[in-house]
This record gives C-alpha cells, sequence and structure tokens, in this order.
C-alpha cells in the first residue's frame, strides 16, 4: 500500500484501527491515521481515534450493530494476497491465503456442476 502525506517529517507515525463487526469478525473499515506521533498520533490520542474510525464506520449504510475497534500493533503491516478478519474472543486480527480462482476450475467461479 502506498502511503502520501503532507507532512514534511521522512518518516510519519501511522497507527490503524480496524473496526469490525463483533457477532462475526468481518472487517467493516480501516482507518490509518498518519502523523507526527504527538496528540491525536500518538498514544494520548488512541481513544479518539477509536471513536473517528467507529463514526466513519456507523456513517456507512447497512452498519453492523455490535462495531468493535481494534488498534493494530506498531509496525504492523497487511499481507498481499491474504484476508483478514478479528477472532473476536482473542482480540486480534486473524488471516488466510486468499483462494485463487482460475478459469480451469469452473466449480470454484460459480458455473453449475454437471
Amino acid at each position: 500500500m502506498e502511503i502520501q502525506s503532507t507532512l514534511k517529517d521522512e518518516n510519519p507515525k501511522s497507527e490503524t484501527c480496524v473496526v469490525y463487526d463483533a457477532s462475526s469478525g468481518r472487517i467493516v473499515l480501516v482507518h490509518e491515521f498518519i502523523g507526527d506521533g504527538t496528540g491525536l498520533y500518538g498514544p494520548e490520542g488512541r481513544d479518539e481515534r477509536a471513536r473517528i474510525a467507529l463514526e466513519a464506520a456507523r456513517a456507512r449504510p447497512a452498519a453492523p450493530a455490535q462495531l468493535q475497534v481494534l488498534h493494530t500493533e506498531a509496525g504492523f503491516t497487511w499481507a498481499p494476497e491474504m484476508l483478514y478478519r478479528v477472532d473476536a474472543s482473542a482480540g486480534k486480527l486473524v488471516s488466510r491465503p486468499r483462494l485463487a480462482v482460475t478459469a480451469a476450475d469452473p466449480a470454484k467461479v460459480g458455473a453449475p456442476r454437471s
């Protein structure tokens, strides 16, 4: 993922909030906050970041009723070709490889099975 910032700092700090449906673990919204590491962008801004991310998720059409926020660990990166959800009981992200769909396997692309 490419990140662009108007900050003059060469290495801006990044904090990510993952908003998810607490009943299923499905991720509804990912909000990345990029700043200088102070105020909203620092440790003292954790609750405010969660509030902003929740507000944005609730504004979406058909937003689930049971939304929760997970703050990713420092240095977390999204792996390519992976699907993510939140394990609500453990309070952490879990991933699995994305299934490859090929024309050679019509069962995977929704073709009628014979």
